[in-house]
């Protein structure tokens, strides 16, 4: 899966029908409306985002094939300058979704967990669609702050475990504090969780936009947006 980490510069090429430039526009604007609405920087890393948007608008304007008009949208979203956003054609779409399908296979709550320390629990990256997590109303950037009673932190990073694994039909009572919702305590039995891992994308018909979501407070943002070194720093359950 590409993934762009420097602005990339795209010539214009002689003759493109007009017909595609104005379906790249209508594409072009959608793109740049999600990232402004859904970028997970407000400030967008300090880069002008409005000017990125002008100076890639006048390429697209310029004319593109479609496979270089994919490579430049690729190469705005990379100056925002995060090392993780990226856009991905529709080719590379359906391809992703073909690497994805039927990999994931585990029973616990339905979701993946990221323990922050200075959170004070473990915080939620994501949630499987009709898992017990999802009918219980946890969502991403949910923090679980406690399990059975006790902290899901307990041992180093290094070592944690992840307590949200269990036997099927297993009972579970995590504590959840949701950003600016308080504190509330759900009760779930542990099911069987396949199908594809949900991304954590905008879309844009046909295309995906990596790194929008949810704005959050800067600190919350901040721990979200911590690199993901350790392999152990993301778990399912």
């Amino acid at each position: 899966m590409p993934l762009a980490a420097l602005p990339v510069v795209v010539p214009a090429i002689a003759s493109v029908a007009a017909e595609t430039t104005a379906l790249q526009l209508a594409t072009f604007e959608q793109l740049q409306v999600a990232v402004a609405d859904n970028y997970v920087d407000p400030l967008f890393n300090g880069k002008d985002w409005a000017g990125i948007v002008e100076r890639y608008r006048d390429i697209v304007n310029a004319g593109l094939s479609d496979d270089d008009f994919y490579l430049a949208m690729n190469g705005m979203v990379s100056e925002l300058g995060d090392g993780h956003s990226y856009v991905l054609s529709p080719a590379q779409v359906a391809e992703a979704d073909a690497e994805l399908a039927g990999r994931v296979d585990f029973v616990g709550i339905g979701g993946f967990f990221q323990p922050i320390p200075e959170a004070g629990g473990a915080s939620v990256i994501l949630v499987f669609r009709g898992s017990p997590a999802e009918r219980a109303g946890l969502r991403a950037h949910d923090t679980v702050v406690a399990v059975d009673g006790e902290s899901p932190l307990g041992v180093p990073r290094e070592r944690w475990q992840n307590p949200f694994l269990g036997q099927e039909g297993s009972s579970i009572s995590i504590t959840v504090s949701s950003p600016g919702g308080g504190t509330k305590t759900l009760d779930l039995n542990r099911a069987r969780v396949e199908g594809a891992k949900p991304l954590d994308v905008c879309l844009v018909p046909g295309t995906r936009i990596r790194r929008c979501g949810d704005r959050q407070p800067d600190e919350r943002r901040r721990q979200q947006q911590r690199p993901q070194t350790d392999p152990f720093a993301v778990h399912r359950g």
